[in-house]
Parts: C-alpha cells; structure tokens; sequence
C-alpha cells in the first residue's frame, strides 16, 4: 500500500461497521476538460478522500480496524481531500490534461463521519474512460442539443 494511503488509512481506521451508503459519479471526463467527480449521500460535515488507480477494478485492499475494502487495485493514489455539504454532496474538480491518453482510471471515494464516534465507509467503485474532445461535439442537425451540452445561466437564456 502506498505511503501516503497508508496514512490515510491509518489516521481514519476504527473498529465498527459502516452504516451509510455514498455514491460515486463522474461528469465530463473529457481530454482537455474539467472533469467531476460527486459523492452523493454522505452524512453533512464529513471527510471524503477521493481515489484512484490506473490498474483496474477489483477486490482492493482493506482498511485496517474497519469492515471496508477497497474496488480498485493497488496502487491506489488519494487525489483529494474535501468535506461533504449539508446536502450531504461533496464535488472535486479535476482537469484532465490534453496530453493524457484515452485510458481508463478506475475511482473510489472513502468517507469518514465523526458525528457519532468514526464511522468508515466507501462508495462503489468505477471506471471511468478518458474520453476525446471530440466527444462533445454536436452537429446541430437534430431539434435539439446533444445531452452535453449544458446552459450556463438558465434565467438569462431564450
């Protein structure tokens, strides 16, 4: 296990069982875009390290003191820390250098809740396929935009 999940590990590790379930997803992960990645269900107030590993999905290591295994294999790289919001959400934006090739990352996230004691959980485990930018392009020739396209401010659009 890496050095620096080691730690993480370490300091987050404790004996119970996890009683809440997170989901992980991703949006945009584009060559040369800013990707997101969510977790949604997570209880407000709590920590979440976001994971990732480029050797697949898989029965992963277990953290020490707690029911939890990891879904993606060694080695597994902490990407971020954040905190989750009252919506129990928590978002980290990445961007994803256009000098990447088009391979998959596999992505995990753990969350810690102090609110009662330390309660360790982790979301499913994905993958997640670079993608090219020309992805995102539409043709215009349909009735509408293509499901990536998004409008910027809504109120303001007619």
């Amino acid at each position: 296990m890496p050095f620096r999940l080691l730690i993480a590990v370490a300091f987050f590790s404790v004996l119970g069982s996890p009683s809440r379930s997170q989901t992980l997803g991703v949006r945009d992960f584009v060559s040369g875009q800013v990707a997101t990645l969510e977790v949604s269900g997570a209880p407000a107030g709590s920590t979440v390290v976001w994971l990732y590993s480029l050797s697949g999905l898989g029965a992963g290591t277990c953290i020490a003191g707690t029911p939890v295994c990891l879904g993606i294999l060694e080695p597994v790289t902490i990407a971020e820390v954040g905190v989750a919001a009252a919506d129990g959400t928590a978002s980290y934006a990445v961007f994803i250098p256009p000098t990447l090739p088009l391979i998959d990352v596999h992505l995990q996230a753990v969350v810690v809740d102090y609110a009662s004691g330390i309660d360790v959980s982790a979301t499913n485990a994905l993958a997640a396929t670079i993608e090219p930018i020309s992805s995102i392009d539409d043709d215009f020739a349909g009735p509408g935009l293509a499901s990536d396209w998004r409008i910027l401010n809504p109120a303001a659009a007619q």
